[in-house]
């Protein structure tokens, strides 16, 4: 691969959907599994032993209404982080209209120590130290590169065919020291 390898890309809406995809799948959802499901799971247990061990102690109309209530427990979750994703992609695309940033032409440099990102005449650089996560989302087709401060989004289309896509990942792993995280769109 030659050095510097320039790519240039287009954040559009598309660009902006990866961005929430995969914000939600690193960051989000193991929230969601470390804060709701503990709780979710106590509540069922709660109410599935007072239904199966102490029936007689609640009248019929007492024990529909937790037979409905467990229901709800067990859909809230999934339901509550279909919506929480939904805000999540809503506010991204939200967020860069306000800020004039959709449908923008970036240009990347990926020089030997950093990434240059120009946008606009301006232009910002990321060392490779500071890049903590490489990833590759297969339904949108994008990379991503996170970093403390933000996040670069590059189509795979923008990097060439198939050959130059492994080159560009192995120039990447070796120069940020991390592997490539190949995702897929999550169900919730």
């Amino acid at each position: 691969m030659n050095n510097p390898l320039t790519v240039t890309t287009k954040y559009d809406e598309n660009a902006y959907k990866a961005l929430a995809e995969t914000s939600w799948q690193l960051f989000a959802v193991y929230r969601t599994r470390m804060f709701a499901y503990p709780t979710l799971a106590a509540m069922i247990v709660l109410v599935a032993y007072a239904l199966l061990f102490k029936p007689d102690q609640f009248s019929v109309p007492i024990r529909v209404g937790m037979v409905f209530l467990l229901i709800f427990f067990i859909a809230a979750v999934p339901l509550s982080a279909i919506a929480a994703k939904n805000k999540l992609l809503g506010q991204y695309i939200k967020d860069a209209r306000k800020n004039s940033l959709m449908d923008k032409t970036l240009k990347f440099t990926f020089l030997g120590n950093r990434i240059s990102a120009e946008i606009d005449g301006q232009t910002a650089d990321v060392a490779y130290d500071q890049i903590i996560k490489f990833v590759q989302l297969d339904d949108y087709h994008y990379y991503l590169f996170f970093f403390p401060e933000g996040a670069y989004m590059i189509e795979e289309s923008a990097v060439g065919d198939a050959a130059t896509r492994k080159e560009f990942e192995e120039f990447v792993i070796k120069h940020c020291g991390l592997p490539v995280t190949r995702m897929k769109r999550a169900r919730w």
